[in-house]
């Protein structure tokens, strides 16, 4: 029997064996429903990092973290929220880009260019009834 007090075993098998004690470590895993130790059946747990780890039924469990996080899809959905901004800030690049083309362009579109120590700089105005 071993005692664990510490560990990291982060996308890894963990060592652990039939009679052993985790009292903490981290044995996270990438993907969701991940089976860990499979041929290990008396193992206590007390505590640790277990996300996305999946417990056997003949283990004892008293503690410790063993949430289920899709990694993958949080990182597809921040790259999605990280393309749309970036998105509309090439919108109001093109935005600005056209207004400083005429004046007739930036009075329309409700900007209004000044040059400050030598360069452009767009501020915006705005729009009351239809007029600037």
């Amino acid at each position: 029997m071993t005692e664990y007090k510490r560990g990291n075993w982060s996308d890894q098998e963990p060592p652990f064996e039939d009679g052993d004690v985790v009292i903490s470590a981290n044995c996270m895993q990438e993907k969701p429903g991940t089976v860990i130790c499979e041929k290990v059946k008396d193992l206590t747990i007390l505590g640790g990092n277990f996300t996305n780890c999946v417990a056997q039924e003949t283990w004892t469990v008293k503690g410790g973290n063993w949430n289920q996080i899709d990694f993958a899809a949080l990182e597809a959905a921040d790259a999605a929220e990280r393309a749309a901004k970036v998105a509309a800030l090439e919108v109001e690049r093109a935005k600005v880009q056209a207004a400083i083309s005429s004046p007739f362009s930036m009075a329309t579109a409700g900007m209004t260019a000044v040059v400050k120590e030598g360069q452009i700089v767009v501020v915006k105005s705005a729009v009351v009834e239809g007029k600037l």
